[in-house]
This record gives C-alpha cells, structure tokens and sequence, in this order.
C-alpha cells in the first residue's frame, strides 16, 4: 500500500509542471551583434510562441528601446538603433510569459550619416550645395539674385506652393527651389547741365518704396514688381525745367555704356 501512495503522489506533482511548459513556451536562445548605430539581433524559441517582445538596455540597465517581433518558423529577428557609443544589453521574452533571454553587445563607434542640400535657384545666380548631418538643420543662404527678378522665397517643390521651413530636419538629400517675381526696372535720367532734382518714388509693394523726397543729381535705377503702378514726379531747382519721363535703353559707346531715351512717358507716372 505505500508504494502505491507513493507512485500517485509522483504523478501528481509531476502532472503541472508538464503542462506549464507546454501552455508557456520560451526563447531558447538569443543573439546579438553591432554595425556602427545598429544592433541586430536573433533567436530561437519553442513551438507555439507567435512574438516576443525585445528591449534595449543601456550601460545604466535604462530601456531605451522597446519592440514586439514576430516569431516565425520558431526563429525572429530585429534591430535597435543608437545614438550613442556604449555598452547594451537585448531581452526578449515571449509576448505573454515565459523565461527571459539576454545577450550583451557593445557599440564601438557610430558614424552620423551626412545628406546633401541642394539650392536650385531658377535660373538666379549659383548657390553652393550644404552637406548637414542627419537630423540637423541647413542654415538659410543669402538670397540670390536674377536679372528683372524679385526673389520671393525658397520653396520646397518644384511647384513652388510650399515654402520651406529651414528648422525642418533633413533626413534625406534635399533639393529646395527659389521662387520669382518679375520686376520691371525703371531709371531716373537727368539730362543738361548744373540743377538738383528732386524725386519722389512711391509704390504699394513694400520694400521698393523709394527715396521719397531724396535729392539726387545723377541717374537712378529702382526695380519694382511687374504690375505694380507707381508715380514718379520731379522738381527742378536752379533755373532748370523738367521735361518729362522717358523710357530708355543701355547703349554701347565705345565702352562707355550710357543710357538713350526712346519713348517720351506721362511726366507723372511710368
């Protein structure tokens, strides 16, 4: 009768167990590997297990990291990335229970990837490309110019209906746009001897509001947006008489280049 107690009380304890490892199976093993910021990772585990869930520790066992894998054919694999040199550390475990598998690796040396921005200026004057580190951002270049142009902005498709924002990180090569306004130049010619002349240049456009009231003795140019109305008007001082608005062309004299009218305009507007 006692061996018989015994044997029963055997298989009884034994019974749990056996169905424990079967309801909550485990990852048999783990392995761990670093490539400059990159720590890849794989293993194994027993039949039955669907994912596993991996983190990252640091050198301070802080998690840094955290990502759920799919187990296929009892094997899965995945990577971290870093940001710093250092010593780590991988877990992972079966989604819902089971043992924890660890495996160390140690990240040596990190390389910070590099893009290119491009600044495609339409036809304006040549603007150097930036290289910038991944992430970061590229500095705003002076504005480019271009002959009858007004430089609007950059912009960030080549349909130039989004400006580009410069705190954007870049994280890719990047070419941005620059965006014009044609613009009409007008000159103030004086012709005859001795006087000053004064000018008032008025427009709606902002910064092309000119030097209203401005005494000036030679020729000037302003440039304004095409379409946009302003008015000229002068004054002359000193016995002179102001003749009127003309429209002109740049000649060729000899090397000297000079200004020849060839339209009379209103002497109030142009």
């Amino acid at each position: 009768m006692k061996k018989i107690k015994v044997f029963i009380f055997a298989l009884l304890f034994m019974l749990p167990v056996s169905v424990f490892a079967d309801d909550n199976p485990s990852v048999l093993t783990l392995e761990a590997e670093a490539n400059d910021s990159v720590i890849s990772y794989e293993g194994t585990t027993q039949a039955n297990v669907t994912a596993v869930m991996c983190k990252l520790y640091n050198d301070a066992n802080k998690e840094v990291d955290m990502l759920s894998v799919a187990v296929e054919n009892n094997a899965f694999e995945g990577t971290f990335n870093v940001a710093e040199v250092g010593d780590y550390k991988v877990t992972c475990a079966n989604y819902e229970s089971g043992s924890i598998k660890e495996a160390s690796v140690t990240v040596s040396e990190i390389t910070i990837p590099t893009y290119t921005v491009t600044f495609n200026t339409n036809g304006g004057s040549a603007i150097n490309d930036a290289v910038v580190n991944a992430g970061a951002n590229v500095n705003k270049p002076e504005n480019p110019t271009k002959a009858n142009s007004l430089f609007i902005g950059w912009y960030e498709d080549s349909t130039l209906t989004t400006p580009f924002d410069f705190k954007t990180p870049i994280t890719d090569d990047t070419m941005i746009y620059a965006k014009w306004q044609s613009v009409v130049v007008v000159h103030t010619v004086f012709f005859g001897e001795g006087g000053t002349y004064i000018v008032d240049f008025a427009t709606d456009y902002g910064e092309y509001q000119g030097p209203l009231g401005a005494s000036i003795t030679n020729s000037s140019m302003y440039s304004v947006p095409t379409g946009v109305e302003m008015t000229l008007t002068a004054q002359s001082i000193g016995g002179h008489h102001f003749k009127g608005w003309y429209s002109v062309h740049e000649v060729d004299n000899n090397g000297n280049m000079e200004w020849e009218p060839i339209q009379l305009l209103s002497s109030e507007s142009v």
